[in-house]
C-alpha cells in the first residue's frame, strides 16, 4: 500500500489519529503512534487553559458515540510540552489541532505552537458543542470560514488543514472558499448533530450538556457524502 503524502510531507505509515481525547498526553499519543499510526492529531488546543463541560461528557450507544467535551484544553504552553514528548518517542507526523473564539485567537494560538515539533496545523473551525460560548461555528458559512483561514495563512508557513462541519449546507463550497485563501487540505468531517440520548430510568439527558456531537459507524454515509461534495469542488487533499 502506498504511503500517505501531503504536499512535501510523507507519512511513515498509513492511518492518522483524529483529534480527540486520546490526543492529550504525549505518552498516550506515542502509544497510538507505536500501534501503527503514521500521523497523530492532538486534541484541539486553545491559547489558554479551558475546563470544558462537566461530566458526563461521552456516551457510547449501539451505533456510535455521542460527546460534548466542550473544547477542554490544557492550553498552548502545556500542549507544546506533551507534543515534545510525542516527538521524542515517535517518528509520526504531528498535526496540531487548534481552535479559538475569534480569528485573532486562532492566530495567536498557532503562533504559540512549537515549530520544531509540529508538522501540520489543523484549524478546528467546526466544533458543534459550544454554541453558548462562541455562537455558530466559523464553518457555518463560506465567508466566516475563509476569514479565519486567510488570517492564519498570513501568520505561518506550516501546512494548514481546515476541519469542516457536516451540519451546514454547501460543505463543498465552504471547502472551496478555504482553498481559495490558502488552505492546504480539508479534514472531513467533524461530528454530526447535535444529538441527544435520554436515560430511560431518570428521563434525563445522558450528557451534562444535554446534546452532543455524534460519531462512529452511524455517520459513515453522511461523511462519505460530505467528502464527495468536497472532492467535486477542491483540488487540495481531503
Amino acid at each position: 500500500m502506498a504511503k500517505i503524502k501531503f504536499g512535501k510531507i510523507e507519512f511513515p505509515q498509513n492511518g492518522v489519529l483524529a483529534s480527540g481525547i486520546i490526543g492529550v498526553t504525549g505518552w498516550s499519543m506515542a502509544k497510538v503512534a507505536k500501534s501503527g499510526a503514521g500521523g497523530i492529531t492532538c486534541k484541539s488546543i486553545s491559547k489558554n487553559i479551558r475546563k470544558g463541560h462537566p461530566n458526563p461528557i461521552i456516551q457510547v450507544f449501539e451505533q456510535g458515540i455521542i460527546n460534548a467535551v466542550g473544547l477542554s484544553s490544557t492550553g498552548a504552553e502545556n500542549s507544546n510540552k506533551e507534543l515534545k514528548i510525542l516527538r521524542q518517542n515517535s517518528n509520526s507526523i504531528i498535526i496540531a489541532s487548534v481552535f479559538g473564539g475569534t480569528k485573532e485567537e486562532f492566530g495567536e494560538t498557532v503562533l504559540l505552537l512549537d515549530k520544531n515539533v509540529v508538522d501540520i496545523v489543523e484549524l478546528n473551525i467546526s466544533c458543534p458543542n459550544v454554541h453558548s460560548e462562541f455562537g455558530l461555528p466559523f464553518s457555518s458559512s463560506r465567508e466566516t470560514s475563509a476569514e479565519v483561514v486567510n488570517y492564519v495563512r498570513k501568520l505561518t508557513n506550516l501546512p494548514l488543514l481546515v476541519k469542516l462541519s457536516p451540519n451546514f449546507p454547501n460543505i463543498g463550497l465552504i471547502a472551496k472558499a478555504c482553498e481559495d485563501v490558502g488552505a492546504d487540505g480539508i479534514t472531513a468531517i467533524n461530528t454530526v448533530g447535535p444529538g441527544m440520548l435520554i436515560d430511560i430510568n431518570t428521563f434525563q439527558p445522558k450528557l451534562s450538556n444535554k446534546t452532543g456531537g455524534v460519531s462512529g459507524p452511524a455517520i459513515l454515509p453522511i461523511a462519505i457524502r460530505c467528502i464527495y461534495e468536497i472532492y467535486k469542488n477542491v483540488k487540495i487533499p481531503i
